[in-house]
């Protein structure tokens, strides 16, 4: 892994300085202090192993008086190599399915053994801080055998240390899916049914960044088109420009020509109001006929590993 590139995000806390020794002297920049949040997932996109380092919880990276990794990030990290060193980061690593090395509870001051009743002496928590860190740098570079971690960092031991060689992880680099080309409507399906206006958001947004953020393409598939008077298909295009989201092509599949005369647009998956099996709801108050329930279609998307 010597030749990938590295983001560390180590947000600065005296309490954790000595984490510096992961990666120090190694070039690999380092996000210390605050960023905007879209600046920093840009940065993410662009590395292929992040590490992170600090105070946290199951629910992310602590920082700056917030969260400075929290679940909107899980979807990029899922792409990544990830190096988790935080307490019960192995509840956010299991959770958002992420792959490589991580922690979960590590004791790193004193408050915390005796909030486990771990007995300790003066200097435990830094000789095991001192080792901990450096076996985790020496094997920075594969990270995948635990053992040697733990062997290195147990050449000294007290309580600490035994406590805290339990909650050491690695998860190998699963092969995720493969990216789909994917098939989606517009009205009943990305907005509500309110033809020939655009409809109210319902949710899918968020769902769509994440299905191109982890590599599927979009195809706009709908019965909308365009006139001489009207453009009622260059409006559901727009809308997905105006929220960021990219599209591989309209109405049609522009790969298939290469193998196929079909004027059936191609997809692997399609996304449908009136598809059988999609998951609708109905409110009343937004819409007076069923629209997709996004919800349940990113619990899918989740469970079949897309997202």
């Amino acid at each position: 892994m010597k030749d990938i590139k590295t983001l560390v995000i180590h947000p600065t806390d005296k309490s954790t300085d000595v984490l510096s020794v992961i990666y120090e002297n190694r070039g690999w920049p380092v996000i210390t202090e605050r960023i905007p949040r879209d600046e920093l997932k840009e940065l993410i996109k662009q590395h292929d192993r992040i590490v992170m380092l600090g105070h946290g919880s199951p629910s992310g990276l602590f920082g700056h008086g917030g969260m400075v990794i929290d679940h909107s990030f899980a979807h990029l990290l899922r792409e990544k190599y990830i190096v988790c060193v935080w307490c019960n980061s192995d509840k956010y690593v299991l959770r958002h399915k992420l792959n490589g090395f991580y922690t979960g509870m590590i004791i790193s001051e004193y408050g915390e053994a005796r909030a486990y009743s771990v007995l300790t002496e003066s200097g435990d928590v830094e000789l095991s801080n001192k080792l901990f860190c450096k076996a985790v740098a020496d094997a920075v570079d594969d990270l995948t055998q635990v053992d040697k971690i733990v062997e290195d960092y147990t050449v000294e031991m007290n309580d600490v240390i035994a406590f805290n060689m339990k909650n050491i992880y690695h998860t190998p680099i699963l092969k995720r899916n493969k990216p789909l080309d994917i098939l989606v409507d517009f009205d009943g399906t990305c907005v509500t049914h309110d033809y020939p206006r655009i409809g109210r958001d319902i949710g899918a947004v968020p769902v769509l960044k994440a299905l191109v953020s982890n590599g599927h393409k979009l195809i706009l598939f709908t019965m909308r088109c365009d006139t001489e008077t009207t453009y009622k298909l260059a409006e559901a295009v727009a809308w997905f420009h105006e929220n960021d989201i990219p599209l591989f092509g309209i109405q049609t599949n522009p790969s298939q020509h290469k193998w196929t005369t079909s004027p059936k647009a191609y997809g692997q998956l399609i996304i449908d109001d009136i598809g059988l099996g999609t998951p609708l709801k109905y409110d009343p108050l937004m819409s007076n006929r069923n629209f997709v329930d996004w919800v349940k279609v990113k619990e899918w998307l989740t469970n079949k590993d897309l997202i």
